[in-house]
């Protein structure tokens, strides 16, 4: 019980401490670093499938590719609407 005490009271040190900053910093960069995986991992995933697709020449894997890859896009610029909203 005294860990989840002491968790809590760290926690609510680096928020009053956050306030200088205010939590929309906080949030501004959470968000970069979701949009940072976000591109990281499904622009990743998506070119590694177009170029799998264009050299086994399988027009179903490059489109998964396309298709991955501007899933991702959408995401990502959804973070800015959704940033907006905090």
């Amino acid at each position: 019980m005294t860990d989840f005490i002491r968790i809590f009271n760290n926690i609510m040190q680096i928020t009053l401490a956050s306030t200088d900053y205010g939590l929309g910093k906080i949030s501004e960069i959470l968000f970069w670093i979701a949009r940072f995986v976000i591109i990281a991992v499904g622009g990743g995933v998506g070119i590694v499938k177009i170029v799998k697709g264009k050299a086994d020449e399988n027009p179903r894997d490059m489109n998964e590719g396309l298709t991955v890859l501007g899933a991702a896009g959408v995401v990502f610029a959804a973070t800015f609407a959704i940033q907006a909203i905090f």
